[in-house]
């Protein structure tokens, strides 16, 4: 979304959008189509020398509301 320099170290400022629906069952013998869950949020991302990520992420339910905040790298 947006490259940018400071202090000769190269950044990324990015964005991102989810929903996720799912289940979870004991047994698969008990997989039904009933009782799903969904959640959606969004999220922020920053690129540090292409290399390191920085993550911002905001989910929501009808059960709960979370924020993440993960550092990763690319390998």
């Amino acid at each position: 979304l947006l490259d940018f320099k400071v202090s000769g170290q190269e950044f990324g400022l990015g964005i991102a959008l989810f929903y996720d629906i799912g289940t979870v069952r004991d047994k698969w013998q008990k997989y039904s189509l009933e009782n799903w869950k969904s959640s959606y949020g969004f999220g922020f991302r920053l690129a540090w020398n292409l290399s390191t990520i920085i993550s911002l992420d905001f989910g929501f339910s009808r059960e709960d509301k979370l924020m993440y905040l993960g550092m990763n790298q690319i390998f």
